[in-house]
């Protein structure tokens, strides 16, 4: 296995870290027991997106805050507050982008232009066994946790567009996920903050599905088999 690469960055762990920071196979062992019980997550989060300039459009940054509530393997509902109140919505092969204050639901297929959606749906996926889709890289300076984190940098062992690295913070102690930063191939950054973390949330049933509103305007990018195959399922 390759070596995993920890960073504390608190001043006090660099002089006296833990003893099991030098042992890097136990902090492996620690993560994918720690994970491998979790089936899913519910936490409030903060979300900082940097966009790089595109197909005409200028360089942005969004701030966002919101819920997530994600289960295993690919089921993840994001409810948005800031900037402004939306949901998004997926059971892994579709997404719905629900607007409520233009009473409009965009469908979509998870896939390329989902991007943002896929790499972290593969982060959340991968957290019970970082070796099989992972590599290990070293952290740079920016790329370090907070004070009292365990800091883990991985690139995917295979290209991928959605994710060209992955950061990932847990708590030092009980290794709770704080947070993860990932990078697309063309530079995009999507930056999560989670806190008040539940972990294998009761979800009702139809929680990563949706159905508008009667009078709302509904928008399906999804090619159209499936917008057949659909219509063929109701």
């Amino acid at each position: 296995m390759k070596k995993l690469i920890i960073a504390f960055v608190a001043l006090a762990a660099l002089c006296c870290p833990p003893a099991w920071a030098a042992d890097d196979q136990a902090i492996q062992q620690r993560l994918s027991q720690r994970y491998g019980q979790v089936n899913g997550l519910a936490a409030d989060f903060t979300r900082e997106s940097q966009y790089v300039a595109a197909a005409g459009q200028a360089a942005r940054k969004v701030r966002s805050v919101g819920q997530l509530v994600w289960v295993r393997p690919l089921n993840l509902r994001l409810t948005e507050s800031v900037p402004k109140p939306q949901e998004v919505v997926s059971d892994g092969r579709t997404m719905w982008l629900i607007q409520p204050d233009r009473q409009r639901v965009t469908i979509y297929e998870v896939g390329d232009n989902t991007q943002a959606l896929r790499g972290l749906l593969a982060a959340l996926s991968g957290l019970s066994a970082l070796d099989d889709s992972f590599k290990v890289v070293e952290a740079t300076a920016e790329e370090q946790g907070p004070a009292g984190s365990l800091t883990v940098a991985m690139e995917p062992k295979e290209p991928r567009a959605d994710m060209g690295r992955l950061v990932v913070w847990f708590a030092e102690g009980n290794l709770d996920l704080l947070g993860l930063r990932i990078v697309s191939m063309v530079g995009n950054i999507n930056q999560y903050g989670f806190s008040n973390q539940r972990y294998n949330p009761d979800t009702p049933a139809g929680h990563f599905a949706y159905q508008p509103p009667e009078g709302w305007r509904v928008f399906d990018q999804r090619p159209v088999q499936r917008r057949m195959e659909k219509g063929r399922s109701e």
